[in-house]
């Protein structure tokens, strides 16, 4: 049965709202004042359904400065059948959420898997041997 309610799941509160057709899935706030529609003002991505990339909002590169050398490109590391699928799931997952995105580039290292509190694996990339070759940027105090 439809209540026309957005509920906290947690806490049991609720509020009280209005369906409305949109092509995208998503849950917006149209009217009202309650503290869910200003929550949902004021942090809009929290609405956006898994798979929908992310809009960069900032103009921030990051660069790593590297000692001279080759690129360092590791082979992969085998993984059981089930920790490869499970790393394939979770990077395809964050490639389509934006989160990431497909390099080319002629570095490469390879990457472990990690079990999680809630007994799922996590892909980590070993990066020892490029955080080994990496420049350190100056401190603050030595600005």
């Amino acid at each position: 049965m439809a209540t026309n309610q957005l509920i906290d799941r947690i806490s049991g509160h609720s509020t009280s709202g209005n369906r409305g057709r949109s092509s995208q899935d998503s849950v917006r706030a149209l009217s009202g004042s309650s503290s869910y529609h200003d929550l949902l003002i004021e942090f809009p991505g929290i609405t956006q359904p898994p798979g929908t990339p992310r809009e960069i909002h900032h103009q921030t590169k990051q660069h790593i400065r590297l000692q001279p050398g080759s690129p360092i490109c590791h082979r992969a590391r085998r993984l059981a059948p089930d920790r490869l699928r499970d790393a394939q799931a979770e990077i395809e997952l964050l490639v389509c959420e934006g989160t990431v995105r497909r390099s080319h580039s002629s570095y490469a290292s390879p990457i472990h898997m990690v079990r999680k509190e809630d007994s799922i694996w996590r892909p980590c990339g070993d990066l020892r041997a490029l955080n080994a070759r990496t420049i350190p940027h100056p401190t603050p105090s030595a600005i």
